[in-house]
Protein backbone atom coordinates (compact mmCIF):
# COMPACT_ATOMS: atom_id res chain seq x y z
CA UNK A 1 0.00 0.00 0.00
CA UNK A 2 3.07 2.40 0.80
CA UNK A 3 4.30 1.80 -2.30
CA UNK A 4 1.14 2.73 -4.34
CA UNK A 5 0.51 6.00 -2.54
CA UNK A 6 4.61 6.96 -3.05
CA UNK A 7 3.66 6.23 -6.71
CA UNK A 8 0.69 8.18 -7.11
CA UNK A 9 1.98 11.19 -5.46
CA UNK A 10 4.78 11.25 -7.87
CA UNK A 11 2.15 11.04 -10.88
CA UNK A 12 0.54 14.12 -8.86
CA UNK A 13 3.80 15.67 -8.65
CA UNK A 14 4.63 14.83 -12.66
CA UNK A 15 1.47 16.14 -13.59
CA UNK A 16 1.48 18.99 -11.59
CA UNK A 17 5.22 19.94 -12.65
CA UNK A 18 4.12 19.27 -16.03
CA UNK A 19 1.38 21.65 -16.67
CA UNK A 20 4.07 24.90 -15.41
CA UNK A 21 6.70 24.16 -17.82
CA UNK A 22 7.24 22.35 -21.15
CA UNK A 23 6.17 18.75 -21.95
CA UNK A 24 8.51 15.15 -21.47
CA UNK A 25 9.71 14.71 -25.14
CA UNK A 26 10.17 11.29 -26.69
CA UNK A 27 13.11 12.07 -28.96
CA UNK A 28 12.71 9.07 -31.86
CA UNK A 29 16.21 8.87 -34.23
CA UNK A 30 13.88 8.14 -37.28
CA UNK A 31 11.54 9.92 -39.92
CA UNK A 32 7.62 9.92 -39.02
CA UNK A 33 5.62 7.00 -40.70
CA UNK A 34 7.70 4.12 -39.57
CA UNK A 35 7.22 1.62 -36.97
CA UNK A 36 9.73 3.87 -34.49
CA UNK A 37 7.46 6.01 -35.11
CA UNK A 38 4.65 4.79 -34.14
CA UNK A 39 5.63 2.96 -31.35
CA UNK A 40 6.67 6.50 -30.11
CA UNK A 41 3.65 8.06 -30.72
CA UNK A 42 1.51 5.04 -28.92
CA UNK A 43 4.01 5.75 -25.81
CA UNK A 44 3.48 9.96 -25.44
CA UNK A 45 -0.22 8.66 -26.16
CA UNK A 46 -0.40 6.81 -23.09
CA UNK A 47 1.46 9.03 -20.97
CA UNK A 48 -0.86 11.88 -22.00
CA UNK A 49 -4.23 9.59 -21.31
CA UNK A 50 -2.63 9.98 -17.74
CA UNK A 51 -2.05 13.75 -17.92
CA UNK A 52 1.21 13.75 -17.94
CA UNK A 53 1.58 15.94 -21.35
CA UNK A 54 4.39 14.62 -23.69
CA UNK A 55 4.77 15.01 -27.31
CA UNK A 56 7.01 13.12 -30.00
CA UNK A 57 9.78 14.54 -31.88
CA UNK A 58 11.53 12.96 -34.55
CA UNK A 59 15.90 13.87 -35.28
CA UNK A 60 16.16 11.06 -37.98
CA UNK A 61 19.74 11.39 -39.76
CA UNK A 62 23.00 9.02 -39.13
CA UNK A 63 21.62 5.71 -38.54
CA UNK A 64 19.63 6.96 -35.48
CA UNK A 65 22.77 8.87 -34.04
CA UNK A 66 21.46 12.28 -34.47
CA UNK A 67 18.47 11.77 -32.11
CA UNK A 68 20.50 9.65 -30.06
CA UNK A 69 23.39 11.90 -29.46
CA UNK A 70 20.35 14.58 -28.72
CA UNK A 71 19.30 13.03 -26.01
CA UNK A 72 22.96 12.10 -24.62
CA UNK A 73 23.84 15.81 -24.26
CA UNK A 74 20.65 16.74 -21.77
CA UNK A 75 20.27 16.76 -18.07
CA UNK A 76 19.33 13.84 -16.83
CA UNK A 77 15.76 15.39 -15.62
CA UNK A 78 13.27 13.44 -16.77
CA UNK A 79 12.26 16.12 -19.42
CA UNK A 80 14.06 13.79 -22.80
CA UNK A 81 13.13 10.22 -23.60
CA UNK A 82 14.77 8.14 -26.24
CA UNK A 83 12.83 5.57 -28.06
CA UNK A 84 15.57 3.43 -28.11
CA UNK A 85 16.02 0.46 -30.96
CA UNK A 86 18.00 -2.64 -31.66
CA UNK A 87 19.83 -1.00 -34.49
CA UNK A 88 20.51 2.07 -32.21
CA UNK A 89 21.60 0.80 -29.09
CA UNK A 90 23.04 -2.42 -30.33
CA UNK A 91 24.40 -2.67 -33.71
CA UNK A 92 25.61 1.17 -33.51
CA UNK A 93 27.28 0.21 -30.60
CA UNK A 94 29.29 -2.32 -31.83
CA UNK A 95 29.99 -1.57 -35.24
CA UNK A 96 30.27 2.39 -34.75
CA UNK A 97 28.70 5.12 -36.44
CA UNK A 98 30.51 8.20 -37.40
CA UNK A 99 29.78 10.80 -35.66
CA UNK A 100 28.36 8.61 -32.94
CA UNK A 101 28.44 10.46 -29.34
CA UNK A 102 26.60 7.89 -27.24
CA UNK A 103 27.66 4.63 -25.65
CA UNK A 104 25.88 1.62 -24.00
CA UNK A 105 26.38 3.65 -20.70
CA UNK A 106 24.36 6.83 -21.62
CA UNK A 107 20.61 5.77 -21.23
CA UNK A 108 18.82 3.71 -18.42
CA UNK A 109 16.59 1.26 -19.69
CA UNK A 110 12.64 2.06 -18.41
CA UNK A 111 9.84 0.15 -20.27
CA UNK A 112 10.21 -2.60 -23.31
CA UNK A 113 7.61 -1.73 -25.64
CA UNK A 114 7.43 -4.56 -27.90
CA UNK A 115 9.75 -6.60 -30.56
CA UNK A 116 9.05 -7.90 -33.77
CA UNK A 117 10.56 -9.16 -36.95
CA UNK A 118 12.92 -8.75 -40.25
CA UNK A 119 11.73 -9.35 -43.38
CA UNK A 120 13.43 -9.52 -47.03
CA UNK A 121 11.06 -7.72 -49.58
CA UNK A 122 11.09 -6.79 -53.32
CA UNK A 123 8.17 -5.03 -55.82
CA UNK A 124 4.98 -7.88 -56.26
CA UNK A 125 5.75 -7.62 -60.10
CA UNK A 126 9.08 -8.89 -59.65
CA UNK A 127 10.04 -12.09 -61.52
CA UNK A 128 12.31 -12.71 -58.76
CA UNK A 129 9.99 -15.18 -56.89
CA UNK A 130 11.87 -16.96 -54.05
CA UNK A 131 15.36 -16.82 -52.68
CA UNK A 132 16.68 -19.27 -55.33
CA UNK A 133 15.93 -17.19 -58.47
CA UNK A 134 17.41 -13.74 -56.40
CA UNK A 135 20.53 -16.10 -56.07
CA UNK A 136 20.90 -16.63 -59.46
CA UNK A 137 19.08 -13.47 -60.68
CA UNK A 138 22.04 -11.48 -58.64
CA UNK A 139 25.21 -13.67 -59.99
CA UNK A 140 24.34 -12.74 -63.35
CA UNK A 141 23.58 -9.09 -62.78
CA UNK A 142 25.67 -7.99 -59.75
CA UNK A 143 25.86 -4.36 -60.30
CA UNK A 144 22.19 -4.82 -59.92
CA UNK A 145 22.24 -6.08 -55.97
CA UNK A 146 21.44 -3.69 -54.01
CA UNK A 147 19.42 -3.50 -50.43
CA UNK A 148 17.66 -0.71 -49.45
CA UNK A 149 17.72 -0.50 -45.58
CA UNK A 150 17.50 2.29 -42.75
CA UNK A 151 20.49 1.34 -40.79
CA UNK A 152 23.90 0.64 -42.30
CA UNK A 153 24.44 -2.05 -39.49
CA UNK A 154 21.46 -4.04 -40.10
CA UNK A 155 22.51 -4.06 -43.82
CA UNK A 156 25.48 -6.03 -42.74
CA UNK A 157 23.24 -8.87 -41.93
CA UNK A 158 22.84 -8.61 -45.76
CA UNK A 159 26.03 -8.87 -46.18
CA UNK A 160 27.32 -11.73 -43.79
CA UNK A 161 24.23 -13.54 -45.45
CA UNK A 162 25.73 -13.13 -48.91
CA UNK A 163 29.26 -13.65 -48.20
CA UNK A 164 27.85 -16.91 -46.68
CA UNK A 165 26.31 -18.03 -49.82
CA UNK A 166 28.91 -16.97 -52.17
CA UNK A 167 27.06 -13.91 -53.86
CA UNK A 168 28.25 -10.59 -54.48
CA UNK A 169 28.51 -7.99 -52.07
CA UNK A 170 25.37 -5.93 -52.32
CA UNK A 171 25.48 -2.60 -52.31
CA UNK A 172 23.45 -0.83 -49.20
CA UNK A 173 21.30 2.13 -49.84
CA UNK A 174 20.38 3.82 -46.64
CA UNK A 175 16.89 5.66 -45.69
CA UNK A 176 16.00 8.02 -43.26
CA UNK A 177 12.94 5.52 -42.26
CA UNK A 178 10.41 3.00 -43.60
CA UNK A 179 8.58 5.86 -45.35
CA UNK A 180 11.00 6.54 -47.66
CA UNK A 181 12.31 2.98 -47.78
CA UNK A 182 9.14 1.14 -48.93
CA UNK A 183 8.04 3.42 -51.89
CA UNK A 184 11.61 2.83 -53.17
CA UNK A 185 11.46 -0.86 -53.47
CA UNK A 186 7.28 -0.93 -54.75
CA UNK A 187 8.21 1.57 -56.97
CA UNK A 188 11.08 -0.46 -58.55
CA UNK A 189 14.26 2.02 -57.75
CA UNK A 190 15.94 -0.43 -55.66
CA UNK A 191 15.94 -4.10 -56.06
CA UNK A 192 15.40 -5.27 -52.04
CA UNK A 193 14.06 -3.73 -49.20
CA UNK A 194 15.36 -5.05 -45.68
CA UNK A 195 12.81 -3.56 -43.12
CA UNK A 196 10.34 -4.68 -40.22
CA UNK A 197 7.43 -7.23 -40.68
CA UNK A 198 4.75 -4.82 -39.20
CA UNK A 199 5.95 -1.90 -41.78
CA UNK A 200 5.54 -4.42 -44.78
CA UNK A 201 2.19 -5.66 -43.65
CA UNK A 202 -0.14 -3.36 -45.42
CA UNK A 203 2.10 -3.21 -48.59
CA UNK A 204 2.32 -6.66 -48.74
CA UNK A 205 -1.99 -7.36 -48.39
CA UNK A 206 -2.18 -4.64 -50.94
CA UNK A 207 0.14 -6.78 -53.74
CA UNK A 208 2.74 -4.16 -54.02
CA UNK A 209 5.34 -6.04 -51.69
CA UNK A 210 6.34 -9.55 -51.97
CA UNK A 211 8.42 -11.10 -49.58
CA UNK A 212 11.39 -13.25 -49.96
CA UNK A 213 12.73 -14.34 -46.81
CA UNK A 214 12.90 -13.14 -42.87
CA UNK A 215 14.85 -14.02 -39.96
CA UNK A 216 13.03 -15.47 -37.45
CA UNK A 217 10.31 -18.51 -37.44
CA UNK A 218 7.68 -16.73 -35.72
CA UNK A 219 7.70 -14.10 -38.09
CA UNK A 220 7.64 -16.43 -41.46
CA UNK A 221 4.36 -17.98 -39.42
CA UNK A 222 3.01 -14.59 -39.40
CA UNK A 223 3.91 -13.91 -43.25
CA UNK A 224 2.36 -17.26 -44.53
CA UNK A 225 -0.67 -16.52 -42.87
CA UNK A 226 -1.02 -13.57 -44.86
CA UNK A 227 0.72 -15.30 -47.85
CA UNK A 228 0.45 -18.72 -47.77
CA UNK A 229 1.10 -19.35 -51.44
CA UNK A 230 4.23 -17.67 -51.50
CA UNK A 231 7.93 -18.98 -51.22
CA UNK A 232 9.83 -17.51 -48.22
CA UNK A 233 12.84 -18.98 -46.51
CA UNK A 234 13.48 -18.62 -42.92
CA UNK A 235 17.65 -17.50 -43.22
CA UNK A 236 18.10 -17.96 -39.83
CA UNK A 237 17.48 -22.08 -39.85
CA UNK A 238 20.81 -22.20 -42.01
CA UNK A 239 22.37 -20.08 -40.20
CA UNK A 240 21.29 -19.21 -36.86
CA UNK A 241 23.68 -16.94 -35.58
CA UNK A 242 21.95 -14.41 -37.84
CA UNK A 243 18.58 -14.52 -35.83
CA UNK A 244 18.20 -10.82 -34.97
CA UNK A 245 15.19 -9.42 -33.72
CA UNK A 246 13.91 -5.28 -34.02
CA UNK A 247 13.29 -4.53 -30.25
CA UNK A 248 11.46 -0.89 -29.29
CA UNK A 249 11.55 0.02 -25.51
CA UNK A 250 12.17 3.38 -23.58
CA UNK A 251 15.35 5.05 -22.41
CA UNK A 252 16.58 8.19 -20.11
CA UNK A 253 19.60 9.14 -19.94
CA UNK A 254 21.91 8.29 -17.15
CA UNK A 255 21.40 9.49 -13.82
CA UNK A 256 17.85 10.10 -14.43
CA UNK A 257 15.78 9.59 -10.89
CA UNK A 258 15.00 5.94 -10.14
CA UNK A 259 11.65 7.05 -8.92
CA UNK A 260 10.73 8.49 -11.92
CA UNK A 261 11.64 5.80 -14.14
CA UNK A 262 9.61 3.34 -11.70
CA UNK A 263 6.63 5.71 -12.29
CA UNK A 264 7.09 5.70 -16.39
CA UNK A 265 7.48 1.68 -16.30
CA UNK A 266 4.17 1.47 -13.82
CA UNK A 267 2.19 4.04 -15.64
CA UNK A 268 2.52 2.75 -19.70
CA UNK A 269 3.05 -0.87 -18.15
CA UNK A 270 -0.50 -0.83 -16.72
CA UNK A 271 -1.66 1.17 -20.14
CA UNK A 272 -0.14 -1.60 -22.25
CA UNK A 273 -2.49 -4.38 -20.22
CA UNK A 274 -5.54 -2.78 -21.07
CA UNK A 275 -7.75 -4.30 -24.11
CA UNK A 276 -7.18 -1.48 -26.61
CA UNK A 277 -3.39 -1.22 -26.47
CA UNK A 278 -3.16 -5.45 -26.49
CA UNK A 279 -5.04 -5.35 -29.76
CA UNK A 280 -3.39 -2.61 -31.32
CA UNK A 281 -0.04 -4.38 -30.69
CA UNK A 282 -1.07 -7.37 -32.04
CA UNK A 283 -2.37 -5.82 -35.54
CA UNK A 284 1.30 -4.51 -35.74
CA UNK A 285 2.32 -7.95 -34.98
CA UNK A 286 4.56 -6.83 -31.97
CA UNK A 287 5.26 -9.45 -29.32
CA UNK A 288 6.70 -9.73 -25.89
CA UNK A 289 5.32 -5.71 -25.29
CA UNK A 290 5.77 -4.48 -21.37
CA UNK A 291 7.93 -5.93 -18.57
CA UNK A 292 10.69 -4.34 -16.03
CA UNK A 293 13.33 -1.93 -16.53
CA UNK A 294 15.96 -5.46 -16.15
CA UNK A 295 14.33 -7.04 -18.56
CA UNK A 296 14.72 -4.62 -21.64
CA UNK A 297 18.25 -4.37 -20.30
CA UNK A 298 18.88 -8.53 -21.23
CA UNK A 299 17.54 -7.95 -24.19
CA UNK A 300 19.68 -5.08 -25.11
CA UNK A 301 22.56 -7.43 -23.97
CA UNK A 302 21.30 -10.31 -25.87
CA UNK A 303 21.49 -7.96 -29.40
CA UNK A 304 24.73 -6.70 -28.93
CA UNK A 305 26.16 -10.21 -28.43
CA UNK A 306 24.44 -11.41 -31.61
CA UNK A 307 25.96 -8.02 -33.30
CA UNK A 308 29.08 -8.69 -31.91
CA UNK A 309 29.53 -12.43 -33.20
CA UNK A 310 27.98 -10.66 -36.71
CA UNK A 311 30.95 -8.41 -36.76
CA UNK A 312 33.28 -11.21 -35.74
CA UNK A 313 32.11 -13.41 -38.99
CA UNK A 314 32.50 -10.20 -41.52
CA UNK A 315 35.95 -9.33 -40.15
Amino acid sequence: MKKILALLLLVCSLQASAQSVNPIEIVVPFAPGGLASIMGLMTAEILNNNKIPTVVIHRPGADGTIGANSVARVAPDGRTLLLGTSSVLSSNLVFGVPGMEYTEKSFVPIVPLGKTGLVLVTHEKNPIKNLDLLKFYVKANPEKFNIGVWNTNLGKIMQDWAHREGLPAPQIVVYKGSNQLLPDVYGGHVLLGFDTWPAVIPLAKDQKLQVLATLDKSVLREVKAIKPQQDIVNISKAYPDLEFSIWYGLFAPTGTSQQLLQLLNTVINNELQKDSYRQKLRNMDIVDYGGSAESLHATQRRSIQIMSRLRKEIK
